[in-house]
């Protein structure tokens, strides 16, 4: 074993272990938190909602029901007392500090600067070699929310984003033409889509759509004496608020299921024509005269 890949192991060993401490540190704040409002999906008790979280907390390997490259997910709303928030304020600083060093060890180098990922092989090899071949890198550097004040309503709601990206015809023509390549020229569609494509004007641009996978969020309100605030967040992890004991709980509207969730309605204001000009390679044609930038 080469001396820098001690070193690095040296570092993730205390990087890791520190920060699991103070997620088990935390874990037993939330639990202690117990006269404070708090609800968890799935759970009808507020200790039972309270020792969900608490575990929730502390995972950071990978489950087998858990796909690689995923996180886990719990939706959660926790009133927190000032000691619980400075551990969650600990936890974050942690996790940041274990971010940079694994960032550091994908470009192969302890110290900074940092250079290009190029050694995440190497990272993975030294999780390994530790013991932690399991470990989620992306759930354990994930910071928890803090909001600023207690919210007196949250409603979950699944969110779903998607990227578009302003291209010129010749740029969709490289697509396309690599996409008939990989295909073997078989599908006549690929064939239809390109001829369309060589009818447009050289200097008509056209817009290619990156579809991102939904992800929870949630709409809170907070009262203030000009009236109520609404602030929407990411809501994958249980968000923590600050509250006195005894605090009335906020009203909750839970994550609907997925499969049952309400379609949204169509934003009358998109540049895009809701077609995809080019279905094979996610490209739609600009609506006339609609004032476009490349971002929907």
């Amino acid at each position: 074993m080469s001396s820098l890949d001690s070193q690095a192991q040296v570092l993730l060993l205390r990087h890791i272990g520190e920060l699991e401490t103070a997620l088990f540190n935390l874990g037993a704040a939330v639990i202690a938190d117990g006269d404070r409002p708090a609800w968890v999906e799935g759970q009808d008790r507020t200790a039972l909602a309270r020792q969900a979280c608490a575990a929730f907390l502390q995972r950071l390997d990978y489950s087998d029901a858990l796909e690689p490259g995923g996180t886990e997910r719990l939706q959660g709303l926790l009133g927190a007392s000032d000691e619980t928030l400075r551990w969650v304020g600990t936890v974050n600083r942690l996790k940041q500090a274990l971010h940079g060093l694994l960032m550091r060890l994908d470009s192969g180098v302890i110290e900074g600067p940092k250079g290009q990922p190029t050694q995440r092989a190497w990272t993975a090899q030294l999780l390994t070699d530790i013991g932690r071949a399991r470990f989620n890198r992306r759930q354990a550097v994930r910071s928890f929310t803090v909001l600023d004040a207690q919210p007196v309503a949250a409603s979950y709601f699944w969110g779903k984003v998607r990227k578009i990206i302003r291209i010129t015809r010749d740029e969709a023509r490289l697509l396309l033409e690599k996409r008939i390549a990989e295909t073997g020229d078989i599908d006549p569609r690929h064939r239809s889509q390109f001829e369309a494509l060589m009818d447009l004007p050289e200097d008509e641009p056209l817009a290619q759509v990156q579809q991102l996978k939904e992800y929870p969020r949630v709409n809170l309100t907070f009262p203030t004496p000009e009236g109520p605030v609404r602030k929407q967040v990411m809501a994958a992890a249980p968000l923590f608020y600050p509250a006195e004991t005894g605090a009335m709980a906020p009203e909750i509207i839970p994550l609907p299921d997925l499969e049952k969730k309400r379609r949204r309605l169509r934003r009358n204001d998109l540049s895009i024509e809701l077609d995809a000009f080019l279905p094979s390679i996610r490209v739609h044609r600009y609506i006339k005269d609609a004032k476009h930038t490349g971002k929907d």
